[in-house]
């Protein structure tokens, strides 16, 4: 009778190892395909048709891109996004930001944004990824402009001096109850210019590798940035688009499936 505790407990942990084994197994099978072959063309339409940027779009800006994605869930978050990040006034069209990612391995990730008329470029080199920590360089125009680094959100202009910072919300369940709560202040230089949202929405879902538009309605896109600055110069905009980008690269390949 004394052996059936040893024996109970030497079964359950041959069914933990098999678990375990067989999760790995379908992990690894269902690694995500590469960049796909025409994303150099899709990023190119997408830009013809974004929305001009020659106003003071950014109160217009919707926590919400459109697009497509392939991401492993579970080990590796490798895979690709790329998509474009919609209006609020202006639903229908393509939006004002295109943006493609590419992360080939889990600590290394390349992001690229377009609006009319900049590129942003940004690396990511991360030395853990639960929790991610790194940084991430920044490039506009194919000119060194700066780099965050994460997760203190502290930002560092391109001679190395600091710039400013964005410390993101730590929000990450998908609630429209919880946009309130996540919005986190971007400073440049002790000075708040803009909030940003954590809380981001993909279109169409993803569901099993298939892409579906939602079956129930979903909620009103809500603004990605609120209580914007006025008289903004164009490094603290260009400021306000990297850390767009660092949420766009969370969301993509950090939050699950859907949104």
């Amino acid at each position: 009778m004394a052996l059936l505790p040893v024996c109970l407990l030497g079964l359950c942990g041959m069914v933990v190892f098999v678990a375990a084994g067989l999760f790995l197994f379908r992990a690894l099978k269902h690694t995500p395909t590469a960049r796909p072959k025409d994303d150099d063309v899709f990023l190119m339409q997408a830009r013809e048709n974004l929305l001009p940027w020659d106003s003071d779009p950014l109160e217009d800006l919707a926590a919400c891109w459109q697009g497509q994605w392939n991401i492993a869930s579970g080990v590796g978050m490798r895979g690709w996004a790329r998509g474009a990040v919609k209006s609020l006034g202006q639903p229908e069209a393509e939006g004002y930001l295109a943006f493609s990612l590419d992360r080939p391995e889990a600590k290394i990730a390349h992001l690229s944004i377009w609006t009319s008329n900049e590129e942003i470029a940004m690396e990511f080199h991360l030395e853990k990824t639960f929790p991610i920590h790194g940084e991430a360089l920044i490039r506009v125009n194919n000119q060194t402009f700066g780099r965050i680094h994460i997760p203190e959100g502290e930002l560092f202009d391109a001679t190395g001096n600091p710039a400013g910072g964005y410390k993101r919300s730590a929000t990450v369940i998908h609630s429209a109850r919880r946009v309130p709560d996540s919005y986190r202040p971007v400073t440049m230089h002790d000075r708040t210019i803009a909030e940003l949202t954590s809380v981001w929405m993909r279109q169409p879902y993803r569901f099993r590798g298939r892409y579906y538009r939602a079956i129930t309605p979903l909620p009103a896109p809500w603004p990605a940035l609120r209580h914007i600055r006025a008289g903004l110069d164009p490094d603290e905009t260009t400021w306000l688009l990297a850390v767009i980008g660092l949420e766009l690269f969370y969301n993509a390949t950090m939050q699950g499936d859907n949104w």
